[in-house]
């Protein structure tokens, strides 16, 4: 799983701890702003598809539907928190 930080926290951090000359500092953040941006989903868009996938659930078993609810349920539970 990789971990993926903004931008701007980057050249923050950067700015906080390089110990150099105005030039390098300046020269290591242009390189951070070169980065291509990573192919992340916004978090809105996945609380859709949940909520998609919820209403899309017609199981009979019954304890199907509750597991499958449950998870469903968790994740939206931990995209809340981030």
């Amino acid at each position: 799983m990789s971990d993926y930080i903004s931008r701007q926290a980057a050249e923050d951090a950067m700015t906080q701890s390089v110990c150099g000359d105005t030039w390098e500092v300046e020269k290591a953040m242009e390189a951070v702003r070169q980065l291509p941006a990573a192919d992340v989903v916004p978090v809105e868009i996945l609380i859709a598809e949940i909520y998609k996938l919820k209403c899309q659930q017609d199981s009979k078993n019954q304890d199907y539907y509750t597991g499958y609810m449950s998870a469903l349920s968790t994740v939206e539970g931990i995209l809340a928190e981030m």
